[in-house]
C-alpha cells in the first residue's frame, strides 16, 4: 500500500488510517530494517530521512509486528518501508543493519 509520509522521529513515521485487516488500524507506522546504537545518530538520521521520504510517496512492505496496546485507531504497525522498490534501511548502510533486505 502506498501512502504519503509524515516524518514523526527517526524510526516513525505518521499515516493517517493505516488498516491491516478488520481489527488493526492507526497512524504510526514503525521502520524497521535499521536501528540507531549511538543516539549522536538521531539527527542525522532524521535529516536523511526527511531527503527521503517527506512528502513523497512510499510503499509499506512486510508486515513485522502490529503494537495494539495504544487502543481503537492508535495501533503502531511495524513496517519495512519501500520508496522506488528500494528498502529504505539499505540508505543506512553506516548503521546497524537488523534485518538483511
Amino acid at each position: 500500500m502506498k501512502h504519503k509520509t509524515i516524518l514523526v522521529n527517526w524510526n516513525t513515521i505518521e499515516v493517517p488510517g493505516w488498516k491491516l485487516g478488520e481489527d488493526s488500524s492507526g497512524r504510526l507506522v514503525k521502520i524497521e530494517g535499521y536501528s540507531m546504537t549511538d543516539s549522536k545518530y538521531e539527527k542525522y538520521i532524521v535529516n536523511k530521512l526527511k531527503t527521503l521520504l517527506e512528502g513523497k510517496s512510499e510503499e509499506l512492505k512486510n508486515v513485522v509486528k502490529v503494537d495494539d496496546s495504544e487502543g481503537k485507531d492508535k495501533n503502531i504497525i511495524h513496517f519495512s518501508v519501500f520508496l522506488n522498490e528500494i528498502n529504505i534501511a539499505t540508505y543506512f548502510g553506516e548503521l546497524n543493519i537488523k534485518d538483511k533486505v
